[in-house]
């Protein structure tokens, strides 16, 4: 079967275009990339924010609670630390 002819100013035509849809989708990319990376920082910010305001709002209310309960809040945390401090003890001796 015979290769079809084709001349110069045709093929350089054709290249033209395809320089010209590469450029095209370079700068489409680019775009969509940017508008993903502004996304993310957007998301990223306002999840950081609720969790700074969610954080913020359990600290009061663990303060207010010691403060309205201060000898049951010692107690707790006198309880809780000798919790702890049984169960790193206890591991320490059966790894030691």
């Amino acid at each position: 079967m015979p290769k079809p002819v084709t001349n110069g100013a045709d093929t350089s035509k054709e290249w033209k275009a395809v320089q010209s849809d590469l450029n095209a989708l370079k700068t489409d990319v680019t775009k969509l990339t940017q508008k993903f990376q502004n996304d993310i920082t957007e998301t990223a910010k306002t999840k950081t924010a609720e969790a700074k305001a969610y954080g913020k709002e359990k600290i009061e209310n663990v303060e207010s609670r010691v403060q309205a309960r201060p000898l049951a809040s010692m107690a707790i945390a006198f309880g809780a630390g000798l919790v702890l401090s049984s169960v790193l003890l206890k591991g320490k001796r059966n790894n030691g």
